[in-house]
């Protein structure tokens, strides 16, 4: 039986993935991994640290200031240290504000702003030694992109067909992987911290249109619930611990056209961490298509704003959908 849109007895995927890491160490990565891995946060922190600076991260950062809690992490925006909760949600805003941030192609998502912040807030916390911070970013980036390519099996984006954002309806789930790891917590509550995650709002597309703020929440709000997420399972708090497979589960839920088998398949052995991609343009990868071969034509022809009467662009439709408004 495939496990695409599995039916009857579907593979209890979310304990076979909860128990891959739950025993995932630092002595498995390869060494590309481990470099991979290195250049993903400086990669990451150098984006917040640039994106903190712009509006949306900073009301945000004003907000969670004003409201106090435990110096537990460290925001980024002037080292204010608050809840990690709190500074995972402000960071990952900083981390999504620039579109500078890494993503995966075929996941559709955003792996480095929604993993990052959280296992950075959740290790300053605790304590982690820096071999298990590596560790549970690897965890985080493999479930971000194992997740979003599962739930778009088909390979044409299904969750754009909905207007849903991927990487605000499948971080939390990456966050939590993460933070799992750095709170060595065992394989049922690796799954009971998964399915607790299933807190992700139906962030749709709309705030792309608008230019709204809210659009920079996508990557700082999973960030945030990941790490409530593992806390309340190792408190004993439950969740779905059947939430990918379940027949009311998140697959079956969120895509028409979803592929169990995905998210499992050769996880700690298969890599797929190292398919990521770092944008050249400050700007959604949908359009670098578009600017990589606009400056191409430019190059060759040595040509100047002057020599251009007009530009005829032939793209896909979501494309065509998100220039509908100049924010």
């Amino acid at each position: 039986m495939t496990e695409k849109n599995a039916v009857g007895n579907p593979p209890p995927v979310t304990q076979i993935v909860s128990e891959a890491l739950s025993r995932l160490r630092f002595e498995q990565l390869p060494e590309a991994v481990v470099s991979q891995v290195k250049a993903c946060i400086l990669d990451t922190v150098g984006v917040m640290i640039r994106g903190s600076y712009t509006p949306p991260p900073r009301v945000v950062a004003d907000y969670i200031k004003a409201q106090g809690g435990s110096p537990q992490a460290s925001m980024i925006t002037d080292g204010f240290k608050t809840t990690a909760f709190n500074a995972a949600y402000a960071n990952g805003c900083a981390a999504h504000s620039i579109e500078l941030d890494d993503g995966h192609l075929m996941a559709h998502n955003h792996p480095g702003a929604m993993v990052i912040p959280a296992a950075l807030a959740l290790a300053e916390k605790v304590g982690s030694s820096g071999k298990d911070l590596l560790t549970a970013v690897v965890a985080g980036y493999e479930i971000a992109i194992r997740l979003g390519t599962a739930i778009n099996a088909n390979k044409d984006g299904a969750l754009y067909r909905r207007s849903f954002h991927p990487s605000a309806v499948t971080g939390s789930f990456a966050s939590a992987a993460a933070c799992s790891i750095l709170l060595k917590l065992d394989a049922a509550k690796t799954a009971q911290a998964l399915g607790i995650a299933c807190l992700g709002p139906a962030s749709t597309m709309g705030t792309f249109q608008r230019g709204a703020y809210a659009k920079h929440s996508f990557c700082g709000w999973p960030a945030a619930v990941g790490i409530m997420a593992a806390e309340l399972a190792q408190a004993g708090y439950t969740g779905d611990d059947t939430v990918f497979e379940g027949p009311m589960g998140f697959c079956q839920a969120i895509s028409d056209d979803y592929s169990l088998e995905v998210l499992h398949e050769g996880l700690g052995k298969r890599w797929r961490f190292l398919e990521i991609y770092r944008k050249r343009h400050a700007m959604c990868s949908h359009g670098h298509p578009i600017m990589d071969a606009l400056l191409a034509i430019v190059q060759k022809n040595d040509l100047r704003p002057e020599d251009i009467s007009a530009v005829n662009i032939i793209s896909y439709e979501f494309v065509s959908k998100m220039n509908s408004v100049r924010p």
